[in-house]
Order: structure tokens, then C-alpha cells, then sequence
């Protein structure tokens, strides 16, 4: 039954998704991925490390197309893709079938099939994703395919080539005893049709004789030869610790990066801002030394206290005079009863003009409640 892509790749990461670091991320770049080349299949495998550590990882198996020649090639590949994808570049390898063979001395993949592109070198987790790695392998492996065709009678002659190996390790036999053919003749004992004595003693002195002693230089040549290969032994193990605290030390050090540019990307921000803020600030500055210059202008100038009290309509400007006249009443009327009294005004004029001043004062009180009630 035919799954989409999309199930696919959905199943496997329900699965894995506790695994990974932005399960999101992995779910798009493999999406893409498989939407451009289909022949890459999603599964979960086992991946096994240089320090001997085990995962179990989302894995992209299948074949990319290359162009070599004039002619279409697949070649077969699987992408591991790590837990700290995408800090980290995924691993690849190249798997060729039972009828293939990795090229010997290829510059960007070894013997066991892993890929060592510049893409995977240079990979850095913003920019790089699975689409531009898979176009930088197709060009890679289109100048120099990875893989070629076995050679007929390969598969036998490297069987042959191991059993071989495997009968030099294996130990000798002990030769402790002699054995003597039985006798044959004064005995009633016949030996089988067809026995040839000739032949058997030949046989059994072949099978009994002692092996051939080591010359000194075969010692030498076999001492020699274990030595350099336990000291390859250990030469591999401390390389392959270097290149396990190398990759470490870059993981670290890529994630140093990210995080240096995120914090000079918020610090670019955070300057962007304080620039407005400082703009803001000298605008307020020059409206406020503008203000103050006004004010201390005003302020040197002297001050009409009609100037002070400005009325705001027309019947608040009414309102003023009549307030202003009524006051002007009330002081005339003091100084009529201050004159009656010091009698320096005659009383007919005091009663006149009191009685005039008072009309005045009530026809100035009955206007003010007119204007209170038009306001109110």
C-alpha cells in the first residue's frame, strides 16, 4: 500500500521526536528533501560512534542522482540525521549494493563509505539545510563517482584472500607422537584393495613431520609485523579520540557562534533603539531650551496687570466692567458719607447723588444676574 511522503516522515519523528533539539526544523528540511528527489525513503536506524555510543537516529536511505559522462547514475546513500540538527551537519555514507564497490583513495568518501564534502565541512545551522548538501554531493560525486562496478570473481577472490588470512592466524598443531604404520604381511591382518605402501608411508611422513623451524629473518620479518600492527592499533584509537574531542570542540564552538551572532543581532536592535531614544531626547531638549527662552523674554518684560486677567467671551468681558463699575459705586458712596460727615458735602447733594449712585448700582446688579443666567 503506497504511504505519502508527509505519513512517512510524520511516523518516524512521532517516534524520534524526544530525540531531537527542533523536531520542526528536521520535519521541514526532510519535506523538502523528499519533495525534490522521492527516491530517498525516511526510516529510524541505528547509528553507532566512534566512542562506541549507539542512537537510534531518523535516517534518509535511498539513491541521488548524478550525471557522469552524458549518462544518468543512483547512487545509493543514507543521511543520518543527528540529535542536534541542525547545530550539527548530518552524517552520510555512501552504501554501495552486493554488485558495487567504494573507489579506493576517493578525496570525499573513505573506505567505509563516509562523506567528507566541503558543504558538510563549512556547515553552519542558519544556512545550511538537506537540499543544497544533497546538490553538493551530486556535484562532488558527478566530477568523481564514489562507487564502481565490481570486477567478476571479485567476491572469490576476496573469500579466498580471507581464508587464506584466517588459516595464517590459525595455531599449529602439536606434533608430540610418531606414528608407525601397522605391519603388514606376518600378520593375518591384509591390508584393503588397492593400498599402496608406497604412497601411505609417504602420506603419514608428511602428516608427522615437524614443522619447518622461523629463519631469523621471518622472526625478525613476523616480530617486526605484530609490533607495527599493535602500535596501528593504538595509533587508531588515539586518533580516533582526537577526532571525537575536534568534533566536540567545533560543536561547541558552532554553537558559540550562534550564540555570539543572536546576541550581536540583539545588540544591533537594542542600538537601533537607543539612537531613536537619543533623537527623542535632543528634540525634547531643543523644545525645552526654546520654551525656557521664550519665558525668560516674557519674563523681562514688565507685566500689565490688565494684561494678567483676560476675559474669555464677550459676556465675561460685560461682566468685568460691571464688577469694575459697581466697585467704583461702592467707593463713591464712601466718600459721599465720609464727606457728609466731615460736612464738607451739603445734605441735599449727599441725598441726590446717593440716590443716583444706588439707581446706578441696582441697574448694575440686575445686569449681572442677567449674564449669570445666560452663562449658567
Amino acid at each position: 500500500m503506497f504511504v505519502p511522503m508527509a505519513a512517512a516522515v510524520d511516523s518516524v519523528l512521532n517516534q524520534l521526536r524526544s530525540r531531537y533539539e527542533a523536531p520542526a526544523r528536521v520535519r521541514q528540511d526532510v519535506m523538502q528533501l523528499t519533495g525534490q528527489i522521492r527516491s530517498l525513503v525516511p526510516k529510524s536506524s541505528h547509528l553507532i560512534s566512534n566512542d562506541g555510543s549507539e542512537s537510534t537516529l531518523l535516517v534518509l536511505a535511498g539513491t541521488i542522482p548524478i550525471t557522469y559522462g552524458g549518462a544518468t547514475y543512483n547512487i545509493p546513500v543514507e543521511l543520518y540525521i543527528p540529535q542536534a540538527y541542525p547545530r550539527a551537519a548530518p552524517i552520510c555514507y555512501v552504501r554501495p549494493t552486493s554488485d558495487m564497490m567504494v573507489k579506493p583513495g576517493h578525496h570525499s568518501v573513505n573506505a567505509e563509505g563516509l562523506v567528507d564534502s566541503p558543504y558538510l565541512r563549512e556547515w553552519q545551522a542558519q544556512q545550511s539545510s538537506l537540499i543544497p548538501l544533497c546538490a553538493s554531493m551530486r556535484s562532488v560525486f558527478g566530477r568523481d563517482p564514489p562507487v564502481y562496478a565490481k570486477p567478476p570473481g571479485h567476491d572469490q577472490q576476496q573469500a579466498h584472500q580471507a581464508a587464506l588470512a584466517q588459516a595464517a592466524q590459525a595455531t599449529p598443531p602439536s606434533y608430540t607422537a610418531t606414528v608407525t604404520p601397522p605391519p603388514y604381511g606376518n600378520t593375518a591382518t591384509t591390508p584393503p584393495p588397492g593400498y599402496n605402501s608406497v604412497a601411505h608411508d609417504a602420506g603419514a611422513a608428511e602428516r608427522v613431520s615437524p614443522p619447518t623451524a622461523e629463519t631469523p629473518k621471518q622472526e625478525a620479518v613476523r616480530r617486526l609485523t605484530t609490533k607495527l600492527r599493535d602500535d596501528l592499533k593504538g595509533f587508531y584509537a588515539n586518533i580516533c579520540k582526537e577526532v571525537d574531542v575536534e568534533y566536540t570542540s567545533q560543536a561547541k564552538l558552532r554553537a558559540g557562534h550562534e550564540d555570539v551572532s543572536a546576541s550581536l543581532e540583539r545588540m544591533r536592535k537594542h542600538k537601533g533603539v537607543l539612537k531613536e531614544q537619543i533623537e527623542l531626547a535632543k528634540q525634547s531638549t531643543a523644545d525645552l531650551d526654546t520654551w525656557l527662552m521664550r519665558r525668560q523674554e516674557e519674563e523681562a518684560r514688565p507685566v500689565d496687570p490688565d494684561d494678567l486677567v483676560q476675559p474669555r467671551d464677550a459676556c465675561s468681558q460685560k461682566m468685568l466692567e460691571l464688577v469694575a463699575e459697581a466697585g467704583a459705586i461702592e467707593d463713591a458712596l464712601f466718600a459721599l458719607d465720609r464727606g457728609l460727615n466731615n460736612g464738607m458735602v451739603e445734605l441735599d447733594l449727599f441725598l441726590r447723588e446717593v440716590r443716583k449712585l444706588s439707581r446706578q448700582q441696582f441697574l448694575i446688579l440686575a445686569h449681572e444676574k442677567k449674564i449669570i443666567a445666560a452663562q449658567k
